[in-house]
């Protein structure tokens, strides 16, 4: 199996993803993590047609996934494996999921695929409930080989091992398990045998990352905690998860300025319409919780970032819908979060984005808490910056790093997409110019509104060129 889509590889810094030809790639996903257990490819199609439509580049998918369906059949009832052995995969699932991710190529897609999820290799849910342990160091190579052999020629697809566990879960140590899945995936997507502590190229060429969970105590939530160098691991992946409270942005950072550089990313951060805890859970995320964690990651050095819907990742049909999951996936698809990251990676694109870099010491005052944090990021080359606000508030920036000397000020909606005036009202021009002869601290002040309204403020050297944010090329 082979398809057109431009392979992605590492950038030249080591922090980002880029097509073989040099074109910087935008990563916005999100987590559909049973689409193969739970869709039709019809189904799959209208999913796929959304997300395109609101601006998503990448989609997380599990390849078998017992959290979709314990049987582990896919939508037409068909087992993965014959006899519950992962070395006899069953051809009547795996041609369903071949015409999925020929689907997701088809409609411009590229797919997070993860082999099997972890429930498989340590047994237990995390609801007091078992599945027996089918994966494990004896079989997890001849698993990962398949795989590999499958569908190591699409070209769209990337790899994660992994699946909401840590992989040393309640004291059993799971590592071997996944280092020899991933040697068995390497040499079948690579053809060529690769040992999981020993660098070289082809790690960097697979482009293997691990989804662990979220773990309060003590405080692990990303793929360094448990892999900080092993060359296996091309990129680290977050799990910020459900929990308020989560300072994503400093982990994003610390993983941002480890060695050796590798690019980050939360790729399982708060769900939108999910309970901010199970069993017992007090209110649902909103688009605000959402908005945060993907603009704290993104300022703080994150090279994309993934999406969830609470009814979206488990694909909850009619009848299905409770109080913790409140939408059918189809409803859920229109949700107010879903729609506002094609506003961030609008605003993205519009600048080099593929150059910005932390920047917090721009700020007088980060906030004092979370709901009034503040994230700066600037374009390495000094063209313009960007600062994230929680929510309403004042700070003073130091303008010292940009390059020319006349600036424009910008305040753009992340609800909308839109610009504002100082005042909250809609525009389509800057609502300040400065010039360095003024001086380069600049008191900024947010548009009026409520309390919790996000901002984000972005300042341009005027020479640069930069249109509206949010604009594209076409716009201009």
């Amino acid at each position: 199996m082979s398809h057109p889509h431009a392979r992605l590889v590492l950038s030249p810094s080591g922090r980002r993803l880029q097509t073989e030809a040099g074109t910087p790639f935008f990563w916005l996903g999100d987590t559909a993590w049973t689409i193969p257990n739970r869709l039709t490819l019809e189904e799959a199609r209208q999913y796929f047609d959304v997300r395109v439509a609101q601006g998503y580049t990448v989609i997380q998918m599990v390849a078998v996934d017992p959290e979709g369906d314990p049987d582990l059949t896919n939508a037409h009832g068909d087992p993965a494996f014959l006899d519950g052995d992962p070395t006899k995969p069953n051809e009547a699932y795996f041609r369903h999921l071949d015409a999925i991710l020929a689907l997701a190529a088809e409609t411009g897609l590229r797919v997070l695929l993860l082999p099997i999820w972890g429930q498989l290799v340590t047994g237990d849910s995390w609801f007091g409930g078992t599945h027996e342990k089918v994966v494990h160091a004896g079989n997890a190579y001849e698993l990962g080989l398949w795989m590999g052999k499958r569908y190591g020629g699409l070209s769209h697809v990337l790899w994660c091992l992994g699946g909401d566990r840590p992989p040393v879960h309640r004291g059993v140590d799971y590592r071997p398990v996944w280092r020899r899945m991933a040697e068995g995936l390497a040499f079948g997507v690579l053809g060529k045998p690769l040992s999981w502590h020993v660098p070289d190229p082809g790690w960097k060429t697979l482009l293997l990352t691990y989804h662990t969970n979220f773990q309060a105590e003590p405080l692990r939530y990303s793929s360094s905690d448990w892999f900080p160098d092993e060359p296996r691991i091309a990129w680290h992946m977050l799990q910020s998860g459900l929990a308020d409270g989560i300072a994503s942005f400093d982990q994003v950072a610390a993983d941002y300025r480890r060695e050796p550089v590798k690019p980050v990313l939360d790729g399982e951060p708060n769900y939108e319409d999910m309970p901010d805890g199970y069993p017992e859970f007090g209110r649902l995320h909103d688009a605000w919780d959402v908005r945060k964690r993907a603009y704290w990651s993104l300022f703080a050095g994150s090279f994309g970032h993934t999406y969830g819907h609470a009814s979206v990742w488990c694909m909850v049909r009619e009848g299905e819908t409770e109080p913790a999951r409140p939408y059918t996936w189809r409803q859920a698809l229109e949700r107010p979060a879903a729609g506002q990251m094609g506003h961030l990676r609008r605003l993205m694109e519009s600048r080099p984005y593929w150059r910005m870099i932390p920047s917090q010491e721009v700020l007088s005052d980060p906030g004092a808490s979370l709901d009034d944090h503040r994230q700066c990021c600037m374009d390495a080359q000094g063209t313009c910056l960007m600062v994230y606000f929680t929510s309403r508030g004042s700070v003073s920036l130091d303008l010292s790093r940009l390059s020319g000397d006349a600036f424009h000020g910008w305040w753009y909606d992340p609800r909308t997409g839109g610009c504002r005036t100082g005042h909250g009202e809609p525009t389509d021009g800057p609502f300040a110019v400065w010039t360095r002869g003024e001086g380069l601290s600049v008191p900024i002040e947010t548009p009026e509104g409520a309390p919790h309204e996000d901002w984000v403020l972005v300042i341009d050297d005027v020479d640069a060129g930069h249109g509206r944010p949010g604009s594209s090329d076409e716009d201009r």
